[in-house]
């Protein structure tokens, strides 16, 4: 299987917020098609496209994008056990938040690149709130200008063909007439260690996305919490809906 610093094949990029499936996504890419998927084309893979004026001579690569949506009620317990898991295992993390869920719903988040020596730094004034900026931000892209289309996490897991909207943004020759999931949950990804950091192989149970039974592990304040911060345009865009 190639990986994402092969240069002779066609290149992907991959973006999405944390925790959305990104590194499920490069992985299926390169297991089915000749590809390199790639996270840093536009920058920082969790940080949406930038915005390039005229005289910063950055230019946009001409290349198609995959971004990944996951639903904001199951993005932000991912978010939050991610911290909270790293921070026990002493793993470096990419987030500062509040050390309870109530407090982190509620309470400032700040993001950056923990493998990025001195990364700057994205300040939100919770959660829900970097969910709705990095949406927007891919949502809103001019489709015209660029090719680039936005996958749901949970149609992905439950109907991985969905990943063949590829083919609609990039000419590519399919490895695989079959488009499946991987046998093992997904570890931390870089450009070039797609085989290295697998975790070893357990059950996937891809209905606790779809059945939606992430919303028990939340009270109804919780809950109330989330549904007033989240973009009420942006819900309806991905088919979500507002608890």
């Amino acid at each position: 299987m190639a990986g994402g610093g092969d240069v002779a094949l066609p290149q992907v990029a991959v973006l999405g917020a944390m925790r959305c499936g990104t590194n499920l996504t490069k992985q299926m890419l390169e297991t089915h098609w000749e590809v390199s998927a790639s996270f840093s084309p536009f920058g920082w893979k969790h940080a949406g496209l930038p915005v390039l004026s005229p005289g910063s001579e950055i230019t946009y690569p001409d290349m198609p994008i995959i971004y990944l949506v996951k639903n904001p009620y199951a993005f932000v317990l991912s978010l939050y056990r991610y911290r909270m898991l790293a921070l026990t295992k002493g793993d470096r993390v990419s987030v500062e938040g509040a050390d309870k869920l109530d407090d982190f719903l509620r309470q400032r988040l700040v993001i950056f690149d923990s493998q990025l020596p001195h990364s700057p730094r994205m300040r939100f004034s919770n959660p829900m709130q970097y969910w709705n900026y990095i949406y927007w931000n891919l949502e809103t892209i001019e489709r015209s200008r660029f090719r680039i289309r936005g996958l749901n996490y949970e149609v992905l897991i439950n109907r991985p063909a969905s990943l063949l909207v590829v083919e609609e943004i990039a000419d590519l020759r399919r490895r695989k007439a079959s488009i499946q999931l991987p046998r093992g949950h997904m570890g931390r990804l870089t450009e070039t260690n797609i085989e290295s950091e697998k975790r070893p192989e357990t059950a996937f149970d891809t209905s606790y996305y779809f059945e939606s039974r992430y919303l028990r592990d939340f009270t109804a304040e919780q809950l109330h919490v989330i549904s007033s911060e989240v973009d009420p345009w942006l819900m309806e865009r991905r088919g979500y809906r507002t608890i």
